[in-house]
């Protein structure tokens, strides 16, 4: 049997990437983000307030900024949000489990034909370079 995470809460980690279409949630839907910007009526940009505090290089940052600009003229409204609550390291797990299991089900069939090959790395007959 294959599972999709370790534990349940990995699986609580990778439930934002895999989730489907809620009808009663219309930003579960994923043809609203095909349709022209025109047709959203909310027109809000939610903007980071400390991406100079994330390491963000300030030529990134003025780059940023200025593109914002284009979108507060076309009327977007853009409020701030802080990512000092956000947990970076559970969505880089949450990802790294995503791409686990999708390599599970990419090479299954060579892990149980050709499984002497995914340790030839460690026997030193595979160059890296």
């Amino acid at each position: 049997m294959d599972f999709l995470a370790r534990s349940a809460n990995d699986l609580a980690l990778c439930m934002s990437l895999i989730s489907a279409y809620d009808r009663l949630d219309v930003f579960s839907d994923p043809d609203m983000f095909l349709r022209p910007m025109s047709a959203i009526n909310n027109k809000t940009i939610m903007v980071p307030d400390n991406l100079a505090e994330l390491g963000i290089d300030d030529d990134i940052i003025e780059d940023f900024e200025q593109n914002l600009l284009v979108f507060r003229d076309l009327g977007y409204q853009l409020n701030t949000f802080s990512f000092d609550n956000y947990d970076f390291a559970a969505a880089r797990r949450a990802g790294l489990l995503i791409c686990e299991a999708d390599m599970r089900i990419e090479h299954a069939d060579d892990w149980v034909n050709n499984h002497d090959k995914f340790f030839a790395i460690y026997a030193g007959d595979v160059r890296l370079y």
